[in-house]
Parts: structure tokens; sequence; C-alpha cells
């Protein structure tokens, strides 16, 4: 178990070059939070074991460990392996924020708190560290144990649809719905009622529940008569929607039902020209992941660079 009462910014010369304290000792409890010993409030930004991070470009003093995100690699700074603290590298390459740090793209976790209705976090304290880089204080609603109550996961996508919040179209969503149905990681939600985003969020929810809750992901199948297949969720997307009583024609008309150019129509066109997590902090990062994702996704389908015309 660690437990920390500061938190401390480690170059990579291994010299701590900012340290701040913390109002209480805080045990970490992954990634980048802990739980305050005294209090129980949950604090964001407080470091992290280090074991690697992702990486665009491969620098001469990392080692290669796999292949990353967006086409980029996972890496290591081997000095800095099992050490704990914020560590002055990007955790990913398309964010500003630091390894175990909470940067300028965590801001919003104020905004969201208090204007999303279903958040499950309310901000208790901010405690500056350096560089744009804070420790949020948070006090949560309920526990931080995953959803899998498939009433309480559709009436959050009700209240989103209606109420025109949104989440990238490829988070791993599901795990930050607890057992509440509220959202614990709110700094990732946005303002919208561009129905390719609300497309994004139901999709961004679907696909993590099928994909780490496959018990949950067939319960919701048979009480809402869908299918999770990754071939069917794009028309299960639109008939949620519908369900939920989201006007779909802008991206669909007539009945739902699967065909290869409908697939292919709902993936490049509508999914794909929503946000990706990549472009929450930079937009030309979520314009160069968007390209990426449907080279890809061509490649995969067996549509050559000839045939690119016709997909769009």
């Amino acid at each position: 178990m660690i437990e920390i009462d500061r938190v401390q910014v480690i170059d990579k010369g291994l010299r701590v070059v900012m340290e701040v304290g913390l109002p209480e000792r805080v045990v970490w409890v992954g990634g980048r939070s802990g739980v305050g010993v005294k209090s129980g409030l949950w604090y964001k930004g407080i470091g992290t074991m280090y074991s690697f991070h992702f990486a665009k470009e491969i620098a001469g003093d990392c080692v290669v460990v796999d292949r990353g995100l967006y086409g980029g690699w996972v890496v290591q700074y081997r000095p800095w392996v099992y050490r704990f603290g914020i560590f002055q590298e990007r955790m990913q390459w398309y964010f500003s924020e630091w390894i175990g740090g909470a940067g300028k793209r965590e801001e919003k976790i104020v905004r969201n708190a208090d204007e999303f209705s279903f958040s499950a976090v309310r901000v208790v304290d901010i405690i500056q560290v350096m560089n744009g880089h804070n420790v949020y204080v948070l006090e949560m609603k309920g526990s931080k144990r995953v959803c899998k109550d498939v009433r309480k996961i559709m009436k959050l996508l009700e209240v989103m649809l209606e109420s025109g919040w949104n989440l990238p179209w490829d988070k791993g969503a599901i795990r930050d719905i607890n057992e509440e149905g509220l959202v614990t990681d709110v700094a990732d939600l946005f303002k919208s009622d561009d129905v390719k985003h609300k497309f994004g969020t139901v999709y961004s929810v679907l696909y993590s529940m099928a994909m780490l809750l496959p018990d949950v992901a067939e319960e919701f199948e048979r009480r809402f008569g869908v299918s999770l297949e990754l071939k069917e969720l794009p028309f299960s997307c639109l008939k949620v929607m519908k369900r939920l009583g989201c006007d779909v024609s802008e991206i669909w008309e007539g009945k739902i039902k699967w065909s290869w150019e409908g697939y292919r129509k709902l993936v490049l066109d509508v999914l794909m020209e929503g946000v990706n997590c990549a472009g929450l902090e930079f937009f030309e990062y979520g314009e160069e992941v968007k390209k990426w994702y449907k080279r890809e996704f061509m490649k995969r389908s067996g549509v050559n660079d000839s045939e690119e015309g016709s997909v769009y």
C-alpha cells in the first residue's frame, strides 16, 4: 500500500522539482487517484506508480514495450520504473498533462460536475501543483464500482441524449458509470446537440459494455431487443436512440436494418466524424486520429485507396 502526504513532481534526472503538501494522508488506489485516510474524499492528480507511457515517436532514452494507441508506441523510461510521483513527460502524446498529474484537460471537472445532473462527483477543493496541474479533491456519490444495472445505464443515456451531454465515441465509458448510474469521470464530457455526438455517446457506452461486461451486455440485449455484436452495434445504437426519443433522421432514414453500405456509412460518416479521445484537448490531434481510424477501418475492410471515394 502506498500512502502519501505530499505530491512530488520528478524530472528525468530523478530530481524532485516541486513538492506540494496535502491536507491529509492519502492512500493511492490506482491510476492517478487516491482516497483521504480521514475524510474518505477522492484526490485526483496525486501522482502514480510509473510503469510506462504512450509516445507518438520513439525517444532514444526510452525502451519500446508494445504498439500503442493511434499508431503510436507504449514506451518505458527505465529510471522511473517503480517510483511514485508526477513525472515530467506526457502520459499520452495527445494530452499535455504529465504522467500521474491532472492537467488542463481536467479543468472541466469543476464546471461539468456542477452542471451535469448525473455527475457522481462534487469538487471540494483544488490544490495547485505547477504548470497548470492541480489536485482535485472530490466528494463521490456512491462507489466507483461499475454499474451492472441496465435500467440505470439506459436512464443515464436518456438524460444525456435529452440534455446534450456527450462522451468521446472511443472512450471506455462503461468504466466511468458507477453503481448509482452516475458518471465518475466528468472531465471528458462535452455539450453538443449534434446527432453525431449523441450517436458516439451511445456507441461508447454500448461498445465498452460489450467488451468489458459481457454478462451485463447479454442482459441489455435481452431487455431492449438489440444485438451488441460489433457488426450490429451501429444499428443497435440507432434503435436505442429512437427508443429514448432521439430524432435520428439526420443520419438515418427508413427502417433500421443491417447492410454493409449502411454499416460503412454509420461508421465512417457518423461515428468517426464525432469527437475522439485525442481531440478532447487539441482539435488538430483529434483530426489526425480521425484520419488514422478511417485508414484502419478501410484497411481492415479490404478497401484500397482507389476505392476511397466510394466509401465517403
